[in-house]
């Protein structure tokens, strides 16, 4: 068998694409897709003509796109657990080329596959895509199956979530819970509406239930323990209102209780109209209260915070199993709650170096699963290393280990910026594939990687939007390796620059850390103990020869225009350090011409919490300016 032939040559091909005659909406999609970009990529300007399959005649040569009768046989070669929900196969034959999954969705990954694969093509960013030209395609024969590392796989920045960002998130793979529900190229989500933080009171909304007193509102309102109806009282706080789960549980025969309105709820909004979803979010509200009632000081000194939330959140997975059973057995449903803030650690107690349960009540179901989410790590060491402590002084390695033996099923919510100073590159490059190596071990359903809903142009996000989830697709690939990959499409004629900066930042880093410093995710580590004047200035002196290099360059000004406002992202920080801790250390025209030129920036929304104007206007003052 002759294991390579061609496809096109000199701008002719005999395939043709070849279409279930029922085709889905991926389907098209993809097919149009793989035409779009092999217009580009190489001399077949319209691309490959699009059949039914009831038109092919025999002997014609073919890619078959989706669940065609063509590519049955190769189909049943494949088992349904194999694809890990939304994998995808590559059947390459001389004559038959064939793309298809279990999942509809998944042919839109098979197609960004074979495009990289086959045409060298790459997106690495919704902006900037890698086409490598040519008149002559050829194929290597073989059977390609690609199935990711996880199930789930999101990655959340504002810029990443929007729109305009809809094919680049589909050559990522990511499949979240945040794509936009109406949008043409959503890939498949395993996660219902009831996605996100998913607190307790979108299933029993607060403006209905709140006279029942089903929530707690903390020390707003020291004299209750439970919400006030008037709604001048609780309208400013009930974000902060979490549920009771004590009271909830122990009306769980009462059929006016909130335990029987937050099960009937989330079955009946949620679980049993979204019938194509796996996960369905209970979650908390997004702070560190807990109830503290009576009831529940009394069940917290037994069980524990989380083991509180966890006989709740069984007792609710109870119900949804007995729906299931009945009304939909072939279904799988899972219920997920957060590891976090108040109840990041489990309900255990440790003997001989194992952590035990402290009940068997708290032991998750087989239907429930446990999002961890270490929002106080230090992302720069892995969350299994011992160097790696909370800001509460808490190990992360003993959050991840102390629910081994509670919860059956995890998923992972991590973090990857500095929330305490968006505007500083938040080190995490060192840690991601340990970190991912450690979910797989855990088995986790999926990984959700938070960046921010506030600003686009948070430093160092543009590489790990591309690389991270190259990763989480397939764990055998280097950080190291596509981060170079990525830098040399994306900075172009600036990337030896950007590389030589981040060589130099992770070492400053580094040196910090070696003194006893560490990064957590809300620490403003903009500070004269981590950067010296001499580091960001020579950061600096980088940025401007990049700068240089993209202003004499032979590319467009519409590509420089480009070029320099990405490079504006990156430099944006030793810039602003450079002002904000040294400033008076410059000329007084020196310094105004910088405040000038971070003035014009694309920068950075709400550095340390402020704005960027605000920023400015308190260097002006400051410096007498």
């Amino acid at each position: 068998m002759n294991d390579k032939f061609t496809i096109i040559k000199d701008g002719y091909s005999e395939y043709k694409i070849v279409l279930p005659d029922k085709p889905t909406k991926y389907d098209f999609l993809a097919a149009t897709e793989l035409n779009a970009v092999t217009a580009k990529s190489t001399g077949l300007k319209e691309g490959f003509p699009i059949i039914y399959e009831s038109e092919l005649s025999g002997g014609e040569p073919f890619i078959s796109i989706g669940k065609t009768r063509l590519s049955q046989e190769a189909r049943n070669a494949v088992a349904v657990e194999d694809y890990n929900y939304d994998g995808f196969a590559l059947s390459v034959r001389k004559g038959k080329i064939m793309i298809f999954s279990e999942a509809a969705h998944a042919v839109l990954f098979g197609v960004a596959e074979f495009e990289e694969k086959f045409y060298g093509y790459k997106r690495y960013a919704a902006d900037e895509e890698r086409i490598v030209k040519t008149n002559l395609t050829e194929l290597n024969e073989g059977f390609y199956l690609c199935a990711p590392t996880f199930k789930g796989r999101t990655i959340y920045t504002a810029n990443f979530t929007c729109e305009d960002n809809s094919r680049f998130r589909l050559y990522q793979r990511v499949n979240g819970m945040n794509s936009p529900a109406d949008e043409i190229w959503a890939t498949q989500s395993l996660w219902s509406s009831l996605n996100d933080m998913s607190i307790p009171f979108q299933i029993l909304p607060y403006d209905s239930y709140a006279d029942k007193g089903w929530y707690y509102l903390h020390e707003k309102q020291p004299e209750n323990y439970f919400s006030l109806s008037e709604k001048e009282k609780f309208d400013f706080v009930k974000e902060n209102a979490q549920l009771c789960y004590s009271r909830a549980l122990s009306q769980k025969d009462d059929p006016d209780g909130a335990f029987a309105a937050f099960t009937k709820n989330i079955i009946g909004k949620y679980i049993a109209g979204e019938t194509d979803k796996k996960l369905f979010m209970l979650g908390m509200a997004d702070n560190n209260y807990f109830c503290n009632c009576p009831q529940c000081r009394r069940e917290i000194a037994k069980y524990s915070r989380s083991g509180v939330a966890m006989r709740f959140t069984n007792a609710v997975a109870d119900e949804v199993e007995k729906w299931r059973l009945k009304n939909a057995p072939q279904r799988e449903i899972y219920l997920v709650t957060f590891a976090y803030l108040a109840i990041e650690t489990a309900p255990v107690y440790e003997k001989d170096g194992e952590y035990l349960p402290l009940d068997e009540s708290v032991v998750c179901r087989d239907n429930v699963v446990v999002r961890l989410a270490p929002i106080h790590a230090d992302y720069y060491h892995p969350l299994s290393s011992d160097k790696n402590v909370t800001k509460g002084n808490t190990p992360s390695k003993k959050i991840i280990d102390s629910w081994k033996n509670v919860a059956g099923r995890v998923a992972i919510w991590d973090y990857r910026m500095n929330y305490g100073s968006p505007i500083a590159p938040y080190p995490t490059a060192g840690a991601v594939k340990e970190n991912l190596t450690l979910y797989k071990k855990l088995n986790a359903i999926d990984v959700f990687s938070q960046g921010t809903s506030r600003a686009d142009n948070i430093p160092l996000l543009a590489i790990d939007n591309f690389v991270r989830p190259r990763l989480a697709w397939d764990l055998s690939r280097d950080y190291k390796t596509e981060a170079e990959d990525f830098i040399d499409g994306y900075y172009k004629c600036a990337g030896e620059e950007v590389k030589k900066y981040l060589g130099l930042l992770y070492a400053t880093y580094e040196r910090f850390v070696k003194a006893g410093g560490y990064l957590h995710t809300h620490d403003d580590y903009v500070s004269k103990e981590i950067f010296s004047r001499k580091d960001l200035s020579e950061y600096e002196e980088l940025f401007l020869k990049a700068y240089k290099k993209v202003r004499e360059s032979d590319i467009s000004e519409y590509e420089k225009k480009k070029l320099s406002d990405r490079l504006d992202v990156e430099y944006q920080f030793p810039l602003y350090a450079l002002i904000d801790l040294y400033g008076n250390e410059f000329e007084k025209s020196e310094l105004k011409s910088r405040i000038e030129t971070f003035e014009r920036m694309k920068k950075t929304e709400r550095p340390r919490k402020k704005s960027a104007a605000q920023d400015v206007a308190g260097w002006r003052k400051k410096y007498g300016l």
